[in-house]
């Protein structure tokens, strides 16, 4: 008997399934849909549509003031706070001509260089989770838990900080937190070891994060990005200048670090080592701007 003609697309084709799976969150909240083609049970098509995270916060942001908006930037990317905090801060005190004090360019730099390494911990956990190893989350959450409990001694959350303000932050360190940071950079510092131990020489690790994933600048290589990549991402694979030269507002000229171009591989060898020399030499000083504002800039805010 010949085999039936299969037509893709056929609104009562009764050879093919035709099925959403999501959206779900495999990172934030409906970020994700994939509309699946089934024949029987094996997966022959998947389309990814993207595009769920719309917050509305352009148009939240229409009806407050200037540090009303803070908090919203929270959420952009909630294991992120205070660096999208920053981001957004920084714009306004670009536009507005606002010099932040030295030592809030120090404190601001140790926290956001925190919330990176708490960040680093929820990827790393959840990565090799996926991958199949269990014990590498709990040891990351083991240490992000000690982030946040400076976070919450700081700011009084642990998730979504509203830690900044426009012209410096919206309080001082509290006494000893900055020795309390270098503490934790003495621990962490003797964890990573153990998260290495358990995945870097890892036979199955290394199977499914080498040669995977690969990305090159110009130079060649099996993929290329249509733009330019930063951080994270874009470090490891060399696809960019160098972004995190110094900002104006914080305080990242020594903690500027290089890595290899390469693979999922590499980008998992970042290690985070930007806190201890910020948390160790901060400098004294006010937490808030100088108020050195142009009139012009001051009339239009």
């Amino acid at each position: 008997m010949a085999t039936p003609t299969i037509h893709h697309g056929a609104m009562f084709d009764t050879n093919e399934l035709v099925i959403n799976m999501g959206p779900q969150h495999p990172s934030t909240h409906g970020v994700l849909r994939v509309v699946l083609r089934l024949d029987g049970e094996k997966v022959v098509d998947a389309d990814v549509v993207i595009g769920y995270l719309h917050r509305g916060i352009e148009k939240l942001s229409e009806n407050r003031n200037w540090t009303q908006i803070i908090l919203l930037t929270d959420r952009m990317d909630y294991v992120a706070a205070a660096t999208n905090n920053v981001g957004y801060c920084e714009t306004v005190e670009k536009l507005m001509s606002i010099e932040v004090p030295r030592r809030a360019r120090y404190v601001r730099t140790i926290l956001c260089e925190l919330q990176r390494i708490a960040s680093h911990c929820l990827w790393i956990g959840t990565h090799a989770m996926d991958i199949g190893a269990m014990t590498v989350f709990l040891y990351a959450f083991r240490e992000r838990e000690l982030i946040l409990d400076l976070f919450e001694e700081f700011c009084g959350a642990r998730l979504t900080y509203n830690s900044m303000r426009i012209g410096g932050l919206p309080l001082d360190i509290p006494p000893g937190w900055d020795k309390k940071v270098l503490e934790f950079c003495t621990i962490m510092d003797g964890k990573v070891g153990e998260y290495e131990e358990l995945l870097t020489h890892n036979r199955i690790w290394l199977e499914r994060t080498k040669r995977i994933g690969i990305i090159s600048g110009a130079g060649g290589g099996r993929a290329r990005l249509e733009r330019p990549a930063t951080a994270r991402l874009g470090r490891p694979a060399a696809t960019c200048a160098r972004t995190n030269r110094t900002p104006p507002t914080t305080r990242w000229s020594s903690t500027c670090r290089s890595a290899p171009a390469g693979d999922t591989y590499d980008r998992y060898l970042g290690p985070a080592r930007g806190v201890p020399a910020v948390a160790a030499d901060h400098p004294p000083g006010d937490r808030r701007h100088s108020r050195r504002v142009r009139s012009s800039a001051r009339c239009r805010a």
